[in-house]
């Protein structure tokens, strides 16, 4: 079992979805072979860098379910404002994948994962 400390970064640059993290997925067949993950996320912080409101939603697309769970929809963030957007950790497994939409230009968003494998 090995612990991977991770973060991952996204520049919104428009109003469409955008992958922010994926949780890597088993696979035997490569070298080395990549073993199932879960994904233990301890933050998911939100700046809105542009001069008026935007909105963000977040989903987990669940592999296990094969639907987009949502996390957050529609929070507004006000003009320069960052944000925390978890209030305790979220775990994701195996395949899962983390997105997020701005309602128009000017949002980033960091998360911090502890990949567990």
């Amino acid at each position: 079992m090995s612990d991977v400390y991770k973060n991952n970064s996204v520049v919104l640059t428009n109003n469409s979805q955008t992958t922010i993290y994926t949780v890597p997925t088993a696979n035997a067949d490569i070298v080395p072979k990549q073993k199932p993950v879960q994904a233990v996320v301890s933050s998911i912080r939100a700046c809105n860098k542009s001069g008026g409101a935007l909105t963000l939603t977040l989903v987990n697309t669940d592999a296990s379910v094969g639907a987009d769970v949502t996390i957050i929809n529609a929070l507004s963030i006000a003009s320069n404002t960052a944000i925390e957007i978890l209030e305790k950790p979220l775990v994701l497994e195996n395949s899962d994948v983390l997105k997020a939409t701005s309602s128009a230009t000017g949002m980033d968003i960091i998360v911090s994962v502890l990949e567990i494998s």
